[in-house]
């Protein structure tokens, strides 16, 4: 192989790196998703408040709600309306799929309610303080999300090393 065909073998390989690592599935982009209260899922006897300050929240990311269709819903209110439990006012969204996805978009205070009769005064309901700089709190154990993204750096990698093949085989 000449030198200049290696050059632009390493080339190709380097901008297609750059490229999927630029424009794949990055942490800034997509953000992580997290089911709501674990393996218990969106349910009454839950401490939401508990969970919901165990996670390092972020913009872009994603809260899951998985219940059993019917038996609940989320509510997302204001604040007033959160406290009260009166979604007579103040409903901002209304989710009632049982696998309610909720992309948290803004740096902002998100509020959630369950509106079946009892049930935000039972403790279905929460706050997600989103800033620009959410930190865990100081006492918070680091919790897996929901889904993994381990191969966000490999994957790219290894379709690099594929084109690498394709382009040096082309010659």
């Amino acid at each position: 192989m000449k030198g200049s065909e290696l050059l632009s073998l390493l080339s190709y390989v380097s901008f297609i790196w750059v490229f999927l690592l630029l424009h794949g599935d990055g942490d800034g982009v997509k953000g992580e998703s997290y089911r709501v209260g674990d393996e218990e899922g969106w349910d009454t006897g839950i401490n939401y408040h508990t969970w919901s300050t165990n996670y390092d929240l972020k913009v872009n990311d994603t809260l899951v709600f998985k219940y059993i269709k019917g038996e609940h819903n989320v509510y997302e209110v204001t604040e007033e309306t959160c406290r009260s439990c009166n979604a007579n006012s103040g409903v901002m969204a209304i989710y009632d799929s049982g696998n309610d996805e909720i992309k948290l978009n803004e740096a902002k205070e998100y509020w959630f309610i369950c509106n079946i009769a009892g049930h935000c005064q039972g403790g279905m309901r929460f706050l997600v303080n989103l800033t620009s700089t959410s930190t865990p709190p100081a006492d918070s154990p680091t919790p897996t999300p929901f889904h993994s993204s381990a191969f966000k750096v490999t994957l790219p990698l290894f379709i690099s090393y594929l084109f690498g093949i394709f382009f040096f085989l082309l010659k």
